[in-house]
């Protein structure tokens, strides 16, 4: 069954349109002033304590200074941390270790545009060395977590590009996190070329670009472990109540299909 989680509240107001439709997560972005949805680490635990206990609350962190991540989960104020910058495999275990909370690693995936390119590239290289040289890769196929199914995207993308998807799809597979997230960026409310998960098998969160449109279409298709939303269920930059009850009710009748 997919979950929801949505992502980047900020307000008193925020907190009670999620308690009314209880997604099963709520994303708080801290301390990454490059976001309007940003609030400090100081404020996270009285938007927290309001939050209806069925929903479990999630910091979204970008590089942040370890210490914070850890005092925000070991104090309470968040149940889980997402990690959405260039944190190694051992900041990911010390957090794990440290607080007993899971640990959600973000991994961003190649757009093939030329706007995207230095995004790309980037990625292509910090994604590569996320792979915790103490997992074992399995040496027969068929046990794989993923293999590349590059005929696939033969016709759809170039070596590069597909060789930066690979790259970053491996990272993901072998992360020592709790969960991982598939996305197209930092809050881009873009979409990523779905095509590129063909073969992958671990669960994932699936963020950028979903809506009330396409919702319904990636539940299907990828049956990701959960979708993650914020722009499309926003108007004029804040949450919009409908748009939050409608898209959440979306994801409970795909659940029943």
């Amino acid at each position: 069954m997919t979950k929801i989680k949505i992502c980047g509240l900020r307000r008193p107001e925020d907190i009670a349109i999620v308690n009314d439709y209880l997604p099963d997560y709520a994303g708080f972005i801290i301390d990454f002033p490059a976001s309007f949805r940003s609030i400090a680490h100081e404020e996270v635990k009285n938007l927290t304590s309001k939050l209806d206990k069925r929903i479990l609350p999630v910091g979204v962190f970008v590089d942040a200074p370890i210490e914070i991540v850890i005092d925000l989960l070991k104090g309470g104020a968040l149940g889980a941390a997402q990690l959405h910058g260039s944190e190694p495999p051992e900041y990911i275990m010390k957090v794990q270790e440290a607080t007993g909370k899971p640990v959600i690693k973000t991994f961003v995936m190649p757009r093939q545009n030329a706007s995207q390119k230095q995004e790309t590239q980037g990625f292509q290289e910090t994604e590569r060395i996320c792979v915790p040289q103490n997992i074992q890769r399995p040496e027969d196929e068929t046990n794989s977590r993923w293999r590349p199914q590059t005929n696939d995207l033969t016709n759809t993308a170039s070596a590069a590009y597909r060789k930066a998807a690979e790259n970053i799809l491996e990272s993901a597979a072998y992360s020592p996190a709790d969960r991982i997230l598939l996305d197209a960026g930092k809050g881009s409310g873009q979409t990523f070329n779905w095509d590129l998960l063909t073969g992958f098998s671990r669960p994932f969160f699936l963020a950028g670009g979903i809506s009330a449109e396409n919702i319904s279409d990636a539940i299907e298709t990828l049956h990701p472990y959960a979708v993650d939303i914020s722009s499309s269920v926003e108007n004029d930059r804040f949450k919009d109540r409908q748009k939050v009850k409608n898209i959440i009710e979306k994801v409970r009748k795909g659940n029943t299909k």
